[in-house]
Order: structure tokens, then C-alpha cells, then sequence
């Protein structure tokens, strides 16, 4: 995320009010960090590069508006309104997707986006994100594209590409397509599987198939989607916080969750991080001091994240072997191992440029 040993004035601000929204410092006890100098351009894009600004926004507009300069505020409301205005968009999408795609009973789940911010902050707009993630089953693929298409969204795929991931999803590290709308800045990426999901599917096969995540497997979702990269942004962390708080949730029973999964490593960076950068104690001493032995390799991780002269294939890569680490079992590894080559392999060679796509659109 950030070197802990150049820590600006910026960055200590972002911190406590992260843990204010978390209710983790009174308003008096935040007061004293106000004081220091605030550089408004890197503020602002310290914000948002960590997707923080709606959250940061409405803290200081309800709480600190009389201890924060009148002009950092009015930038931050000048970049803030029209960040609302596309969430309200987003949700009525998501309404309407979930209206469709129920008509059609095809299973889904939405992954973040505006779903999550209803479950942490209720109507408080308090993050926002760029696209619609929908999680279905690979089976829906086809069914899925033409719920969608009655709404007029596009896809980058043709209805022949679509039929041959459904038929060959195991085999091709495909995972997802794009739907755009004319007129519509934000898209939906329509998932059929993700990394992160993988590793909790067992649990959804025994109920059926149905796609539907427990309170302990939403936050154990959430710190691999965090984890597979690198801890990028910060709005991460704060979301898995929150949603133990929200939901009083025992961090003992996701860390037995995960220990099932053979994924302990990954709630473990998670309490590190949260005790490294938000000052919030998840968890006994003895098992704090067990996890810091991993801090040099979630170091690394982040700086591979944070590169983007990486082809995506590659990088894509370079993220999973990473992410062998969160598995405690080395049974676990080795299969993982085999997936992801054999995986990258066969689609190379099967798909024939399919996953290619030519987007039609521009």
C-alpha cells in the first residue's frame, strides 16, 4: 500500500478517518491530526486512488466541516457529487439485473459494488465502484447473455464465443465478459468464475449450487479478492473491518473457515494489515506475532501489484503464483500448480485467439 517508514501528513489524515467511519477514534480524539498542513491536490488523489473519497467525504462533510478549509472541502464535494450520481445509476442497474436474471432463475450473486455498501453503511454512499461484478454458474452462461441482452447491454463476446466457454469453462482461463450500454458510463462484468471463489465453491456445490456466501465466507471472499492484489487500496481493508463489525462477526470462526479451505495464510496478512495500518487489533498477541513472519512476502506482493508495464496474461500469472501462498496445505499448492498452467496451456492452444476478443463497439 505505502512505505510505513514515509508516512505523509496525507496519509495519517486518511488513516484516522478510516477508523473514525470504523468508529475506532471520537471526533475529539481526531481533532489534534487536523492541525498539520494538508497538501489538498495529493490529498485528493491519495483518495482516490485508494477509493476512499466518498467515505473520507462524508466524514469530514457531517463531522469535521468546521476544522477543514472551505476549499478543500468544496474540491472534495466537486468530485464526490458525481460519484453518487453514477452509484444511484449503478444501483438501478443491479435492480434491474437481479429482475432479470430471476425471471430467467438463473443463481447469482453480486460481488461488492453497491450491494456491499447497502450491507456495511445501509443509505450512506460511502464507497463506489466503476462496473457491476455479477458471480453466476458456468452452466448459466448462455441464459445469462440473453437476460442481459433484454436490458441492451452488449457484450464484447459473440453468442458463439459464449457457447464455447460454457461448454469448456474448466479448461480456459476465461473467467468473465463485459457488458456495455450506450448512454451508460458504468458496465457489468458477468462472471461465470473467479480465482478468489474457487477456493470457497466446495462449500456452494453442497448447497445445491445454489450462490449464496455466509457472513464468515463473504469476509474470507473479500480478503482473497484483497489478497490476489497485493493489498493495492486501502478501501479494501476498511470493507472486511467493517463488515466483521457490521456483522459481529467472530474473527476465530473465519479463521477456522479458512483453515478448512488449507487459505489461513490469507486471513492472517489481513489482521497483520489491519493492525499495521488502521491500528485495529483483530486477533490475541501470540498469533500477531506468528503472522509478521509474513510480512516480506506480502512486501513483495504489493510491489508486483503495483506494476503495469506487465502484460496481463503474465501478470495474471505472477498473481497466482503469489497467491500459492495463502495455501496451508502443499497438496493444495501442487493441484493449484497443474490448474493454473494446464489451465493457461489448453486455452492458448484450444481457444485459437478466442478469448481475443475484437471489441465491436469502438
Amino acid at each position: 500500500m505505502w512505505d510505513s517508514n514515509n508516512i505523509t501528513p496525507e496519509m495519517v489524515c486518511l488513516r484516522v478517518f478510516c477508523r473514525r467511519a470504523l468508529g475506532q477514534m471520537s471526533v475529539s480524539d481526531c481533532l489534534p491530526y487536523l492541525e498539520q498542513p494538508l497538501d489538498g491536490v495529493r490529498f485528493i488523489d491519495l483518495l482516490q486512488e485508494h477509493r476512499l473519497l466518498l467515505l473520507v467525504y462524508q466524514v469530514l462533510s457531517s463531522e469535521f466541516e468546521a476544522y477543514i478549509s472551505e476549499r478543500l472541502l468544496q474540491k472534495l464535494k466537486h468530485k464526490a457529487k458525481p460519484m453518487i450520481n453514477n452509484q444511484l445509476v449503478l444501483m438501478r442497474t443491479a435492480q434491474d439485473v437481479h429482475r432479470v436474471l430471476e425471471q430467467q432463475a438463473i443463481p447469482h450473486v453480486f460481488l461488492k459494488g453497491p450491494s456491499l455498501n447497502q450491507i456495511l453503511w445501509g443509505r450512506r454512499m460511502m464507497r463506489y465502484s466503476r462496473d457491476l461484478d455479477v458471480l453466476i454458474l458456468p452452466r448459466d452462461i448462455l441464459n445469462a447473455n440473453t437476460a442481459l441482452r433484454q436490458l441492451d447491454f452488449k457484450s464484447e463476446l459473440s453468442d458463439k464465443s459464449m457457447r464455447f466457454h460454457q461448454r469448456l469453462s474448466t479448461w480456459t482461463t476465461k473467467k468473465d465478459a463485459a457488458y456495455w450500454k450506450v448512454g451508460v458510463a458504468q458496465s457489468i462484468e458477468l462472471h461465470w468464475k473467479t480465482y478468489c471463489t474457487e477456493f470457497i465453491l466446495s462449500s456452494m456445490k453442497k448447497r445445491g449450487e445454489l450462490l449464496q456466501f455466509s457472513d464468515e465466507e463473504h469476509v474470507l471472499y473479500l480478503c482473497l479478492h484483497a489478497a490476489k492484489h497485493g493489498w493495492l487500496r486501502m478501501i479494501w481493508l476498511v470493507d472486511i473491518v467493517a463488515l466483521l463489525q457490521t456483522k459481529r462477526i467472530d474473527i476465530s470462526c473465519v479463521r477456522t473457515l479458512a483453515k478448512a479451505r488449507h487459505i489461513t495464510p490469507v486471513v492472517d496478512e489481513m489482521m497483520l494489515l489491519a493492525e499495521q495500518w488502521l491500528g485495529i487489533t483483530l486477533c490475541p498477541g501470540d498469533i500477531l506475532i506468528q503472522i509478521r513472519k509474513r510480512d516480506t512476502r506480502l512486501q513483495q506482493r504489493v510491489t508486483w501489484a503495483a506494476r503495469s508495464d506487465l502484460d496481463s496474461f503474465f501478470k495474471d500469472l505472477i498473481g497466482r503464483y503469489f497467491a500459492n501462498a495463502f495455501c496451508s496445505s502443499r497438496w493444495r499448492q501442487t493441484r493449484l500448480w497443474i490448474q493454473i498452467f494446464l489451465g493457461a496451456i489448453i486455452s492458448r492452444c484450444l481457444n485459437s485467439g478466442r478469448d481475443i476478443i475484437q471489441k465491436n463497439h469502438k
